[in-house]
């Protein structure tokens, strides 16, 4: 039988009137701008192997077989009947390659007669039955990047010169924010604390960090970041930086007490009788191999061990000059309030035992003057100025007015800067501040500095304490609403309740306690550690209690 020829468009195809079978093949490329053009199967554009090729016989919406490209992209079917058929890409994402005119993918119908073999193709309606190729684009996609940081001066911002870089920390890209597990992708942050996602797809994406232990994220906060990519151009915000701060933990045990003019020689710390700052207390361990710890009395005289171990220890004073031993006192250990340890002369307290979660209050060491100095004392309008002497204290004292004042304290790098009722002063950080309220409803308002510092309320008066030692601390003195801010370092507030229905809250940043048989009332703000003390026989204390972003500690039997 003589074979019919083929048509102009059916060069190289195979057609054989009595098998009625065809040949048909083509090519699959990376459809690349860079050396060519986008819709044209340029020489230049990379041929793509392991591609999956669909064929749908008789068009019915069924796939009846596949061909998967070779090494060099070519894929074949070799057995098409007489009819009309469907080639298409199984995946055709971002095909370029035919194209319809509305951009839409694209498919080739050949259609096989018994006088020959003609492909349709709405971009090109003579391709040859050989040359059936399908383009793909590069999907277009962006970059995601940032740095996971840690907050190093405990402000709440990013600080890039400050706050130090974190290594090795998860940070994972959730693929179209719907919480499935595939085909999200996780990287570790280098020891720059950087990350980066490239070939980010479009769509609505979330980034979300995997919190290390012992941390909590501060921003963007636990939600993380949406992402949203449109033509591989990010829509939102192009910061996508990670901010921690270390959880903080409870000081646990603690020892505390006060060094003071025991002016009547009778062990009780009374009103009157002022604190004595600077004198030097030492913590000694019962083990011989431990460690000794030392600190200094405050403004106010009060002193303080946080985050001791338990166990047993002794509490010794160093003599301060220009006084005498009066008085020392044994205190109480709370939960439980029990009387623990013995004396050892004026000087030192022995067999303190602190069990896990105790701590100890009033170990308190009286003094008084020596006869010469007492005399000077005396001829002095200003007792706390002699007494600072005494110690060698640098001190400045400022008085505000019998009326209602409103006082504020602030912490610079250089000075304190008093304002009463407006009207500025500066005093050097290196002399001991004392601010005396004196008469009328007095507001008083202190903000912190960038270092560790202590802040210790009790009754009418608050002492400031810092852990640089060229800071001498501040006294404010007959004040009535005290707010304290402890702004950046590692800062820690202890409250002194009474014995009188006293009122503590506790939410968020806030800690707020009214005394309910004085006029004054405290609020601390942005202090990592709180400690309210509440004084034996004190029953109708009540304490409220919310989620807190600092470390509680609240000493002694608070209603709750």
């Amino acid at each position: 039988m003589e074979r019919s020829r083929p048509c102009a468009n059916n060069i190289g195809s195979t057609f054989d009137f009595v098998n009625r079978v065809v040949v048909v093949s083509g090519t699959k490329f990376l459809d690349r701008a860079d050396a060519g053009t986008i819709g044209v199967n340029d020489p230049t554009d990379p041929r793509l192997a392991d591609v999956v090729i669909n064929l749908d016989l008789d068009n019915d919406g069924d796939v009846d077989q596949t061909a998967t490209t070779d090494a060099n992209g070519v894929y074949r079917f070799t057995e098409l009947p007489v009819g009309t058929h469907r080639i298409a890409e199984a995946d055709s994402g971002n095909q370029t390659f035919p194209l319809t005119g509305t951009g839409d993918p694209d498919h080739y119908l050949i259609t096989v007669t018994a006088g020959g073999v003609v492909v349709s193709s709405s971009q090109n309606p003579n391709v040859a039955i050989d040359a059936l190729d399908f383009g793909n684009a590069v999907p277009p996609s962006a970059t995601i990047e940032g740095i996971k940081r840690i907050d190093s001066n405990e402000n709440g911002v990013f600080d890039p010169n400050i706050d130090q870089p974190q290594e090795g920390v998860e940070i994972t890209l959730d693929l179209n924010d719907d919480g499935a597990i595939t085909p999200d992708v996780t990287v570790l942050t280098d020891a720059q604390g950087r990350f980066v996602f490239t070939s980010v797809p479009d769509g609505t994406h979330r980034l979300r960090e995997t919190v290390p232990n012992g941390f909590e994220n501060l921003i963007p906060g636990d939600s993380g970041y949406v992402i949203n990519v449109v033509n591989g151009q990010i829509t939102s915000t192009n910061s996508f930086n990670f901010l921690n701060a270390p959880i903080v933990q409870p000081e646990t045990q603690s020892i505390a007490g006060y060094v003071y003019t025991d002016t009547d020689v009778d062990g009780v710390r009374e009103a009157g009788e002022l604190g004595i700052p600077g004198v030097i207390v030492r913590l000694l361990p019962s083990d011989p191999n431990g460690t000794v710890l030392t600190t200094t009395s405050g403004p106010d005289g009060w002193y303080q061990f946080t985050g001791i171990e338990p166990g047993t220890y002794s509490i010794e004073e160093v003599q301060p000059n220009n006084f005498v031993d009066a008085s020392i006192s044994l205190g109480q250990v709370f939960p439980g309030g029990a009387t623990v340890g013995t004396t050892a002369g004026l000087n030192r307290f022995n067999g303190v035992v602190i069990a896990a979660g105790e701590n100890a209050v009033d170990y308190n060491f009286g003094e008084n003057v020596g006869r010469v100095t007492k005399r000077s004392v005396l001829v002095r309008t200003d007792v706390r100025q002699e007494l600072n002497s005494m110690l060698g204290l640098s001190s400045t004292t400022i008085n505000a007015t019998e009326a209602n004042d409103q006082i504020r304290i602030e912490r610079t790098n250089n000075s304190w800067r008093v304002s009463v009722n407006g009207s500025q002063r500066d005093v050097p950080l290196t002399e001991l501040l004392i601010v005396n309220a004196a008469g009328g409803s007095d507001q008083i308002e202190w903000i912190g500095g960038s270092d560790d510092e202590v802040a210790h309320l009790q009754g009418t008066q608050m002492a400031i304490t810092s852990a640089t030692g060229q800071v001498a601390g501040l006294l404010v003195l007959n004040g009535e609403d005290f707010s304290v801010d402890g702004r950046l370092g590692n800062d820690r507030v202890v409250m002194e309740g009474t014995t009188s229905a006293d009122q503590f809250n506790g939410n968020g940043e806030s800690a707020r306690l009214r005394l309910g048989n004085s006029p004054a009332s405290y609020e601390a703000l942005a202090f990592d550690h709180v400690q309210v003390n509440n004084p034996a026989g004190s029953p109708t204390n009540q304490a409220t209690v919310a989620a807190t972003d600092y470390a509680l500690r609240l000493v002694g039997d608070w209603n709750r």
